[in-house]
């Protein structure tokens, strides 16, 4: 009586093996055109964006550009798949005077990341 639960447990286990779809984990670079099978997830396996993540300034007399970026993992994507990506927002002043601003960056929930003026997390070249 006491193994009664192996089978039952085995059963089980096989049930959920066997109904649970795996996530491919696909490399943002090299990942290929015309797309991976769904669901993946397409991450930054190397911190390619932890390069770039930060504020970054240009200045020149009056006039500046400042860009900020953040890294945002498993941002939705297509067909319940997810990805890694960057999103941004930027100010832009000329002569003193503001012309664009986006900054700070609203904290807008992970399906209206697109809604960012800074947004992306795929690149197609190949190293």
């Amino acid at each position: 009586m006491k193994n009664n639960w192996i089978p039952i447990t085995l059963m089980i286990t096989i049930c959920l093996t066997i109904s649970c779809k795996a996530q491919n984990i696909v490399p943002i670079y090299n990942s290929p055109i015309q797309g991976p099978p769904l669901p993946h997830y397409l991450k930054d396996v190397d911190n390619d964006f932890d390069r770039i993540v930060g504020t970054w300034k240009w200045q020149e007399g009056n006039s500046s550009l400042t860009i900020e970026l953040k890294k945002v993992e498993r941002a939705p994507d297509a067909g319940n798949s997810v990805m890694d990506v960057l999103i941004g927002g930027y100010t832009y002043v000329k002569n003193g005077v503001v012309c664009t601003k986006s900054l700070p960056m609203p904290n807008l929930p992970m399906d209206k990341l697109t809604n960012h003026p800074i947004w992306g997390g795929r690149d197609w070249h190949t190293h």
